[in-house]
């Protein structure tokens, strides 16, 4: 699972979504020096599928991208963030050195996506959150280990949450 290195300065994202592509979101920052890029993927044998395009060397984020979904839950009021857990603003970099040089890390994880009040929350694991990074309509959770547990996308449009509905998964 990913951990959390650092936190950066908020970047400003773009989040769009279509047909075929039901959540694209990416992360404007300007680095001195770009190295190469590494896909973190994770979904549930062909069922599901996200990916997070990190810089290899920095652990930057530079997009998120879903184009497998899970059956969406839709439940009306959904808070998987304790009260009391610690929120700062900014961008996530995360501790990819385990990884080494790989262009492609894929860590099966069977995760779960619920809609509620126009946002959307994939969720890893139902570790308690005692971080939360918020990034303008991004929230990222961690767990006290430091490791990633939910990405909160919020304030979807209605065509943002027609597209989730028309790509997820039926079973």
């Amino acid at each position: 699972m990913l951990k959390l290195k650092t936190i950066k300065n908020v970047t400003q994202i773009n989040v769009k979504s279509d047909y075929y592509i039901p959540i694209d979101i990416d992360f404007y920052f300007n680095p001195i020096n770009w190295s190469p890029s590494m896909y973190w993927k994770t979904g549930y044998m062909g069922k599901t599928l996200l990916e997070l395009l990190l810089e290899q060397e920095s652990g930057f984020i530079k997009s998120i991208t879903m184009t497998l979904l899970p059956k969406i839950k839709v439940i009306q009021q959904y808070s998987a963030c304790d009260k009391n857990a610690n929120t700062k603003n900014g961008s996530p970099v995360f501790d990819v050195k385990k990884y080494g040089n790989q262009f492609v890390v894929e860590e099966p994880i069977n995760f779960e996506a619920i809609l509620s009040n126009n946002n959307l929350f994939i969720i890893f694991s139902n570790d308690k959150i005692n971080l939360k990074v918020a990034n303008e309509r991004v929230i990222f959770g961690f767990n006290e280990k430091k490791a990633l547990c939910l990405i909160e996308v919020k304030d979807l449009s209605a065509e943002e949450i027609e597209n989730l509905k028309i790509n997820q998964q039926s079973s």
